[in-house]
């Protein structure tokens, strides 16, 4: 929970930052995984304060929450393409989506 935190965190900076200023979000977290705030919540966040209700069937939420993800994030990627055009697609093929192995 605490590890997700914080990538959360410096991930929305980054993010922040980048969306002020017009950019395409490629440093820190971004660097590693092209959806780190997805990827903390999913991960790390939710699976986190499942285990403090120790409940068992809980744990399922975050791979509904995935299911949910890879449904949705279709759109955000198509517009990030039409967005940033080459610089885009040149990114996605070298940074994983929410795995960085």
């Amino acid at each position: 929970l605490a590890v997700g935190t914080v990538i959360y965190a410096k991930a929305l900076r980054t993010f922040n930052k980048c969306y002020r200023q017009g950019c395409l979000a490629r440093e820190g977290a971004f660097s590693v995984v092209r959806h780190p705030i997805y990827a903390a919540w999913i991960w790390l966040i939710i699976p986190g304060v499942v285990l403090l209700f120790r409940s068992w069937l809980l744990l399922t939420v975050p791979f509904v929450a995935y299911v949910g993800f890879k449904v949705f994030i279709r759109e955000e990627d198509d517009y990030l393409h039409q967005k940033f055009g080459r610089s885009y697609l040149k990114y996605r093929s070298r940074t994983r989506e929410m795995f960085p192995f």
